[in-house]
């Protein structure tokens, strides 16, 4: 599977479809092998650009997982809730 599908009603579909035999000269349509072409395309793209975003964080001074902890729990109370969580997303 490329993409992770998060609605499970999807993914129940997907799993209980009958899968059909293909033998070794069939060939998909056109327009089916373009769209998963540009799906595999993109979700490439995507993986690029993540691993670029995460080097570009790991790289900064300041960036430790202690860190970003501290960043969203700003009134010290030693956990994340929903009040330390909603301060951090609205700045």
């Amino acid at each position: 599977m490329l993409l992770p599908c998060e609605d499970n009603f999807l993914r129940n579909i997907t799993i209980d479809r009958p899968s059909h035999r293909v033998g070794r000269w069939d060939f998909l349509p056109k327009d089916i092998e373009m769209g998963m072409a540009i799906v595999i395309e993109a979700e490439i793209d995507f993986q690029r650009v993540l691993e670029l975003l995460k080097r570009e964080v790991e790289m900064r001074f300041d960036f430790t997982p202690l860190a970003a902890y501290r960043s969203i729990d700003r009134y010290n109370v030693g956990r994340v809730d929903t009040i330390n969580l909603g301060t951090f997303l609205r700045a």
